[in-house]
């Protein structure tokens, strides 16, 4: 991922895809986890 796209996300532009979303967390060393709450 360029860090102009990263630093787009990061300053709340765009609307990645899960998928993209995924790499950032496994360039992090992470997992992504999406949960639905109880409202």
């Amino acid at each position: 991922m360029k860090a102009s796209n990263l630093s787009r996300l990061e300053n709340g532009g765009g609307n990645p895809s899960v998928a993209t979303l995924a790499k950032i967390a496994r360039g992090l060393g992470r997992r992504l986890e999406i949960r639905f709450a109880q409202g």
